[in-house]
């Protein structure tokens, strides 16, 4: 057995201790938590970290494939600005080693599971070696209704590979700017066969609401410059989101993605919806690319299940949760490190089905450990310095 100390420990599930113990064997399986007030003599042999200690973190949201597009892309054009850059960009000769690197960073800062957006089959052999868990979101999108039977089917087939990969992974749609109907309808039949777990990016920009409510916006213009033929489908929804609720059924959970400009009225009508929604904050690409964070007192007031993710090096700088975190205490310093911690660790676990092992120092749990150093102590906050990294059994 091994005993890990730290100025504060962090079990999620109940408060932090001052100085808590977290005992785990020899393979990471947690054995016990110590509370020094309550315990008694301590045991000899006891690891003391300076700082914070807390399961390992669950990033849900990224896009591994996109690793080799670090530092390529202008900040601050707008998601219209970023999109273009995306379709312009040519794929180089570093894919793999980019993700490998990229997978690596993330074992290194603390995330032992990811929930990954793939549009290819570039990421397979790394994430059957990697020691994360990775459930692969399988991206469609076309908004050619024509084309919606084809699009499915390449994805069932890319969907395939993961599988007999022995890789968790579902079918989802990209964002509502870029699934028709049809395609929709076809991925809710699959849902229904077989439920599965979705994500889609969600009200991203202000220019979503616009498309759907209007048919006008950056984004409506941008897509009849690619396409005369969107023109054609005209959309009588209040918002985006209203557009996904309406055609996107059957799913197991539904993960909301960036949330960067919806409403709390989006909100209260997405929760009459359903109960199986889960809310993704990606604060520090949301800077990247819009200069905007959602406003997430609307959530919290909701009682939203409130998850992290980093994007993809397309639009951030690392792939750290510890660093989306320390942006979002930037701009809302009165919420606590542990509600954060709660989102950045159980949530994404229990959206991912993992909770039974991920997310909490509870015994039995094999969560991983993570320390967070560079810390105000008496606080109990983070600060610009602040960095994580993965603690060894």
């Amino acid at each position: 057995m091994t005993f890990h100390q730290a100025t504060i420990l962090f079990p999620i599930t109940s408060q932090p201790i001052k100085n808590g113990i977290v005992v785990v064997d020899d393979s990471g399986v947690i054995i016990e938590i110590i509370d020094p007030l309550t315990y008694g003599e301590l045991p000899s042999g006891i690891i003391k970290h300076e700082g914070f200690l807390c399961p390992g973190f669950v990033n849900m949201h990224c896009h591994l494939e996109l690793s080799h597009l670090k530092g390529k892309f202008a900040e601050k054009t707008g998601l219209v600005g970023f999109i273009d850059q995306m379709r312009l960009s040519r794929h180089g000769e570093l894919i793999h080693e980019s993700i490998s690197a990229a997978d690596r960073e993330m074992t290194e800062n603390g995330i032992v599971a990811v929930g990954d957006i793939s549009n290819t089959n570039h990421t397979i052999e790394i994430k059957k070696e990697s020691s994360i868990y990775y459930h692969t979101f399988v991206e469609l999108f076309d908004i050619a209704p024509g084309r919606a039977e084809k699009v499915f089917n390449d994805g069932q087939s890319l969907l395939k590979q993961f599988s007999e990969s022995g890789l968790s992974s579902s079918l989802v749609p990209h964002a509502p700017y870029t699934v028709s109907p049809a395609l929709l309808s076809l991925l809710s039949k699959s849902y229904f066969n077989s439920a599965q777990l979705s994500t889609i990016h969600n009200q991203e920009t202000e220019d979503e609401d616009t498309m759907f409510h209007s048919q006008s916006g950056d984004i409506y213009d941008f897509l009849v410059g690619l396409n005369p033929a969107v023109k054609e489908h005209e959309h009588d929804n209040n918002s985006s989101l209203e557009y996904i609720l309406d055609h996107l059924h059957h799913f197991e959970k539904l993960l909301l993605v960036h949330n960067t400009f919806t409403k709390e009225e989006h909100i209260k009508e997405a929760h009459e919806f359903s109960d199986d929604l889960y809310w993704c904050f990606c604060p520090n690409a949301n800077m990247y690319i819009e200069n905007q964070l959602p406003d997430v007192e609307i959530f919290r007031r909701n009682n939203c299940k409130i998850t992290i993710g980093t994007d993809s090096y397309a639009s951030n700088r690392t792939l750290s949760i510890v660093d989306e975190l320390k942006t979002i205490s930037d701009h809302f310093p009165e919420i606590s490190l542990h509600e954060m911690l709660n989102w950045a660790c159980l949530n994404g676990a229990a959206f991912l089905g993992k909770e039974d092992v991920l997310g909490s120092f509870e015994i039995g749990k094999r969560p991983g450990i993570v320390l967070i150093e560079n810390v105000d102590l008496l606080s109990g906050k983070l600060l610009n310095e602040s960095t994580s990294k993965r603690i060894d059994p």
